[in-house]
């Protein structure tokens, strides 16, 4: 039997029936099954998973806002603290310096 010259031997071969050999040995394995459509089952069962996710997510989220208003706050009373310390440190020199002055004004009244 004679097979024209344009005849390709793939247009005869049905995908689904047609084995395939593994790199391992010289055995043929059955093509994978195709993928059944989820049951409604199980995709309200992962819609219910993924809302709890993000439900911890959320919950997760608001926890470090809360952790870094914390911080922003110590970081910022730590900043008045030492702002606080150098005008009251300066505010006592000036005194000081004020009291050693009125005290040799007052030396100075007394020896006249």
């Amino acid at each position: 039997m004679n097979m024209p010259a344009d005849f390709d031997a793939s247009e005869f071969i049905d995908g689904d029936f047609q084995f395939q050999k593994t790199s391992y040995s010289g055995f043929a394995t059955v093509p994978a099954q195709p993928q059944r459509a989820p049951m409604r089952d199980e995709e309200n069962a992962r819609a219910i998973a993924i809302q709890q996710e993000l439900a911890d997510l959320k919950r997760r989220q608001e926890e470090k806002e809360r952790e870094k208003a914390a911080v922003e706050e110590r970081l910022r009373r730590r900043t008045e603290l030492q702002n606080g310390r150098q005008e009251m440190l300066q505010n006592l020199t000036r005194g000081v310096g004020l009291l050693e002055e009125a005290e040799f004004s007052t030396l100075r009244k007394e020896q006249l």
